[in-house]
């Protein structure tokens, strides 16, 4: 097994090699034209008909970043993830120096690491909520309100290979807002449809978000707890909010020509004009437009994405 991890916690698998916003990479490329810099880097895998980059960015100049990823390569399996930390509430506990919203990044990519390579990803992430329910206990033990938490949405994809590095099965796992998508003949398809809120909160939300420009992010935190009161408004949820969480597994084709998973902070489908071909001007499209249109007192998004790309003769003998 190889691969990479964002983390600079507690994970000390000889065979995971660490980068994160404390700890990239020495080829490390600012590929960010305005703002905080998103960081870019090759993962390297053994089987040379695929490749992965790897593209982590802060909220502000901090040293970390809430969202983390995951590359792990097996024998004739390659696993990948995203996710993104919950901001912290003023209520969210911390663990020891690492805040709420890094913690549960880092602990759903540790179960990641940690489960047997054929372990259903769907499995691992009901685990992984579990793990953060206990260790902060059910609301009604310790006065958390769910959206107090320690929190974070995640996708991940097991790919199945050949021996000639062509994906016979794709595998998926999807909490909250988090997007896989894939490009084929050039066009770039969301497979990650479903959005998180059910209708109504989600557009009293989108309201108080336009009518509010200057709000804090606590302030929108307050709002939030108030349209947001349970489970039931929801479609999907981060891993540790609720007892019962609520994932899905995309459907994904094994016929692509490139896969992207990215945290919710680049808001790829908003773009005006749909994703850019290159992914690495995603990334320049984001701080762009939160040059252009971010209210003064609101943060930059944190980022973590995954671009894999594979070589149009592996594609021509999957299809």
């Amino acid at each position: 097994m190889s691969g990479t991890a964002a983390s600079c916690d507690s994970m000390h698998d000889l065979h995971l090699r660490e980068a994160s916003w404390c700890d990239l990479p020495r080829d490390r490329e600012n590929i960010a034209p305005v703002g905080p810099p998103i960081w870019r880097w090759p993962v390297p895998l053994t089987v040379p008909a695929l490749q992965v980059t790897a593209y982590l960015g802060a909220s502000e100049r901090a040293r970390h970043s809430q969202d983390a990823l995951l590359v792990m390569e097996y024998p004739g399996r390659v696993i990948l993830a995203v996710t993104d930390g919950a901001t912290p509430t003023d209520e969210t506990p911390t663990v020891g120096d690492v805040d709420g919203a890094r913690h549960a990044a880092r602990t759903v990519l540790e179960h990641l690491s940690a489960a047997p390579p054929s372990s259903a990803l769907g499995r691992v992430f009901l685990t992984a909520n579990e793990a953060l329910l206990h260790r902060f206990g059910p609301a009604s033990e310790n006065g958390l309100h769910a959206r107090d938490r320690p929190q974070a949405a995640a996708i991940a994809v097991a790919l199945t290979l050949a021996a000639d590095g062509a994906t016979t099965e794709v595998e998926t796992a999807r909490a909250a807002d988090c997007e896989v998508w894939v490009r084929r003949d050039g066009v770039w398809l969301l497979q990650s449809p479903r959005s998180m809120l059910k209708d109504g909160p989600r557009i009293l939300l989108e309201r108080w978000d336009v009518t509010h420009p200057d709000a804090t992010y606590q302030d929108r935190i307050a709002e939030e707890k108030r349209i947001l009161p349970d489970r039931s408004q929801w479609n999907l949820t981060a891993l540790g909010r609720f007892e019962r969480p609520k994932i899905d597994a995309p459907t994904v084709d094994h016929d692509f020509d490139e896969l992207v998973l990215v945290t919710d902070g680049v808001d790829v489908a908003r773009f005006p004009d749909g994703p850019p071909p290159d992914p690495r001007d995603w990334m320049v499209e984001l701080r762009a437009s939160e040059a252009r249109g971010r209210p003064p007192r609101r943060r930059h998004s944190d980022v973590a994405m995954l671009h894999l790309r594979r070589q149009a003769s592996i594609r021509q003998v999957n299809t």
